[in-house]
């Protein structure tokens, strides 16, 4: 205390003011003399005066007064604005192309290592979810502090898609190649119906699968696959090459030691494949009920979480004991195609079966009766959703074949040189020029060829599968054997111009 006056002592105070912030306040003590009495009623005094409405931190404001100095106090705190969240968006497929080489079980994949994102009609694309709001603050004066703006998601919709009538989820119209492009707050969607690969198909591009079209401008070199839900064009030559196709398949060239199939695309061989094991777990099912309607296998219903593998075992061991390697099968092809999400929780699901039938030893399996309901449940709607398609409406149309197999669901047509050595099987017509030695042409009920064995006597077969089928030979030599509904003819002379068809019960040939 210092004297003041007529010996009054005058009270020290430190130095200290008030730090407003719009959500802290603070009591900032220094050490020094201060004018300013530093005092509870003072320092409220001061903070009414700032406009300060929040409730004070009393028990910080007196350790405050009875502190030495310096020392820095939290007197009151506002509530700060809850940030919101910007509308985003879902992805239920591949959006963007993959460049993998190593594979999830570490092999290296030098020919499957470029995943393009391909959708199929009806499949869900993506959900549009809108911004989430933020919560308003309050500043320590009491007033409202905004939470920073959100913004919806930007979303731009070309060829291809559509919205549903909340526009909320977007589906492919069309199967193809899905384009998603990045752009100002958003993005466009679109899917292109055809794949466009110039040049050739070789180790620079890897094989090739889409769920649409495909055109190629060059040749697809040997050891290379191509496959397409949809129809797939060749400019040049298949050399040594897997050529798969949903749709037709038209080759400017021809086939050399190639496999081509039209017809049957890679999600049609996967669906194929799902409506087996389908079949093989309803038969699970129905064994299943039967043995919980016994007193001994009771449980099975009464205790849904207990496991039920060692019955499955049993019963898939009678129904299909191979249904485990169809499963790993199915992994393995699903790797090959980019699929929606509902299809890979699916085959999931059936992966996690497969490993417990196959399950030894350590953690406890799984397989409870509720889960095996659900997965088959998943399942059923899954291939309801997408059935399997019969397409006769296809065609393979080439300009010759050597030691090549030609498969089609429709119709098969050589255009030039004819085929060697080679093996064509279609569900439909054969149509060919040029001449046709040795191997094997198959059809449902029509062939119609220009020249088939050689004067060397190659032997040659010429089948229509249809007991009403016909076939056409402008010339034929010896050793060729044509066969009608599985009756046959075996030239052993040269002939022209000759239709082979059955006539009350037997073979009967035409000529001229």
């Amino acid at each position: 205390m210092e004297r003041e006056g007529l010996g009054k002592e005058r009270k020290k105070y430190p130095l200290w003011h008030l730090h407003i912030e719009p959500l802290k306040v603070r009591l900032i003590v220094k050490q020094g003399e201060g004018e300013a009495p530093f005092t509870e009623e003072e320092v409220k005094r001061r903070l009414m005066q700032a406009g300060i409405k929040l409730p004070i931190q009393e028990e910080e404001l007196r350790v405050a007064l009875h502190a030495p100095p310096p020392g820095e106090y939290l007197l009151v705190e506002g509530t700060p604005p809850e940030n919101g969240k910007d509308g985003w968006v879902e992805w239920f497929v591949q959006t963007q192309e993959e460049h993998r080489f190593v594979e999830e079980n570490g092999r290296v994949n030098y020919l499957d290592f470029f995943r393009i994102p391909s959708v199929a009609a009806g499949d869900r694309i993506a959900q549009i979810f809108p911004p989430q709001p933020g919560k308003e603050g309050r500043g320590v004066r009491g007033e409202p502090i905004p939470p920073p703006p959100v913004r919806a998601v930007n979303i731009g919709l070309g060829q291809g898609v559509r919205p549903d009538e909340e526009g909320k989820v977007i589906y492919a119209t069309i199967n193809g190649y899905l384009k998603v492009k990045t752009r100002s707050g958003g993005y466009h969607i679109s899917v292109a119906p055809t794949l466009i690969q110039s040049g050739d198909v070789d180790l620079s591009t890897g094989n090739i699968r889409f769920r649409g079209d495909i055109q190629i401008s060059g040749n697809i070199n040997e050891g290379m696959t191509v496959e397409a839900d949809g129809d797939i064009r060749v400019g040049g030559n298949v050399m040594k090459a897997t050529v798969k196709a949903g749709g037709s398949i038209l080759v400017q060239g021809q086939a050399i030691g190639s496999h081509l199939s039209a017809g049957v695309s890679p999600l049609q061989e996967l669906i194929f494949t799902l409506e087996k094991i389908k079949e093989d777990l309803e038969k699970v099912e129905v064994g299943l009920h039967q043995i919980s309607q016994t007193p001994q296998g009771q449980w099975i219903l009464q205790e849904e979480q207990q496991t039920i593998l060692p019955v499955v075992k049993l019963l898939i061991q009678k129904i299909n004991p191979r249904i485990g390697e169809e499963i790993k099968e199915l992994a393995k092809e699903r790797q090959k195609i980019s699929l929606p999400k509902d299809w890979l929780e699916v085959i999931d699901g059936l992966q996690q079966v497969q490993v417990q039938l196959s399950h030894t030893g350590g953690s406890p399996p799984d397989i409870t009766y509720v889960r095996f309901q659900k997965l088959l449940l998943s399942l059923k709607q899954l291939l309801k959703e997408n059935p399997a398609e019969d397409k006769k409406d296809v065609k393979v149309v080439l300009s010759s074949l050597l030691n090549s197999k030609v498969e089609s669901k429709g119709d098969v047509e050589v255009t030039q040189r004819g085929g060697y050595h080679s093996i064509i099987d279609a569900g439909g017509s054969v149509r060919g020029k040029g001449s046709y030695r040795g191997g094997e042409i198959r059809s449902g009920h029509r062939i119609e060829l220009e020249e088939v064995g050689s004067q060397a006597g190659v032997r040659t077969l010429v089948e229509v599968l249809d007991p009403e089928g016909v076939v056409h030979l402008h010339k034929v030599y010896p050793e060729t054997e044509v066969l009608i509904g599985g009756k046959g003819h075996f030239f052993t002379r040269e002939e022209v111009k000759v239709s082979i068809r059955i006539k009350e019960g037997e073979i009967h040939l035409t000529r001229g």
